[in-house]
């Protein structure tokens, strides 16, 4: 039940219509809903809305159900130009985000963001903290804009995007946009900058992969050294056909134990 308020059918024009679409989708309502002169969710073919006589910020918690934050905040930045009383407070504990006074500035910079990228970021469901980190990139690092623009073309994991953002304005270089460009593959980009950023490490990783390409595995095995994020070791992959072929793969690899953690880690 969604109110035992007074509720009434009002007809409309299409010209009421608030215009937002989310980038990504939220549940459909059953009718169109109607705040003043204004009426959200409707279609194209409707001609009817439902006023239920409740405060702007409760109308719009219904009219988008399960929105997310980006376009939370897309939300709020177009209806604070139509009704600057709104309270964005409430707007934002009603749709499930805790409230911090610092969103008003996120919710006024919002439009510097580059729309194909705000696209992606609303489908990767980034967070408060890391819109506050692109807000920072954008007032502070040069090129970071143009680095927004071009990192949807790659469609990187959030991980590797977020990364990629936090490495280019610890780094400061506004030459590294050119060398950046060039990239067809998140992978290889987040790569990259890893090793822009941590140079010394990424050396002593170049070591270890050479270790682990010479070192002399037993013939089953495929290893390689990776990292993963903060933490880098060694990938074994092998088969075994059946519990005999297993437990002698096993007992090959564990011969080879002592030589590889002195002859790789070491």
């Amino acid at each position: 039940m969604v109110s035992s308020s007074p509720m009434k059918l009002k007809h409309f024009e299409q010209k009421n219509l608030f215009q937002f679409t989310p980038f990504k989708g939220v549940l459909k309502i059953p009718v169109p809903l109607a705040y003043q002169d204004l009426v959200f969710g409707a279609e194209p073919q409707d001609q009817e809305a439902l006023d239920l006589q409740k405060s702007l910020e409760e109308v719009l918690a219904l009219s988008y159900p399960g929105l997310g934050f980006i376009d939370t905040l897309r939300l709020s930045q177009i209806i604070l130009t139509k009704f600057p009383e709104i309270s964005l407070e409430k707007l934002f504990i009603l749709f499930n985000f805790k409230w911090n006074p610092e969103l008003q500035k996120l919710i006024q910079n919002i439009i510097l963001i580059p729309a194909e990228f705000l696209k992606w970021a609303a489908l990767r469901d980034i967070n408060f903290t890391e819109v506050k980190l692109i807000n920072w990139g954008l007032a502070n690092t040069k090129n970071f804009k143009a680095l927004l623009e071009f990192l949807p073309r790659l469609n990187p994991s959030r991980q590797i995007a977020m990364k990629t953002l936090e490495y280019f304005i610890d780094l400061s270089d506004p030459q590294l946009l050119e060398q950046i460009l060039k990239f067809s593959n998140a992978e290889k980009l987040s790569e990259f900058m890893y090793t822009k950023r941590f140079p010394e490490i990424s050396k002593r990783d170049d070591e270890h992969r050479k270790k682990t390409l010479m070192f002399p595995w037993p013939s089953h095995v495929k290893a390689q050294w990776i990292r993963q994020g903060d933490r880098s070791g060694i990938e074994i992959r092998f088969i075994g056909f059946d519990a005999q072929d297993l437990n002698k793969k096993i007992s090959a690899l564990n011969n080879v134990k002592e030589s590889f953690q002195d002859k790789i880690w070491n």
